[in-house]
């Protein structure tokens, strides 16, 4: 199981920059590049985040409410956009 881990994470590490770089290749002709990088950061960092904030919490909570809490997180960006659209 360690193997695998370390595998993964390898890969991961290996392969975790190279689409951050041709995002921003793909924009550096546009305005928009800045807009691209925010959006791939705050996605990146929440794809490295939330693993590690489930598995923190499911040893307290249990996992139900982990995912829950998790999913709260989510409330206030789905507020900001409901309110941006009206």
């Amino acid at each position: 199981m360690l193997v695998s881990m370390a595998g993964f994470a390898v890969t991961g590490l290996a392969l975790g920059p190279l689409v951050p770089a041709l995002l921003s290749r793909a924009a550096a002709d546009d305005a928009s590049g800045t807009i691209v990088w925010g959006v791939s950061t705050i996605s990146y960092t929440g794809f490295v985040v939330s693993p590690l904030l489930v598995a923190g919490l499911s040893g307290w909570l249990g996992l139900p409410a982990a995912l829950a809490a998790l999913g709260l997180l989510g409330l206030p960006l789905l507020t900001a956009f409901a309110l941006r659209r009206h």
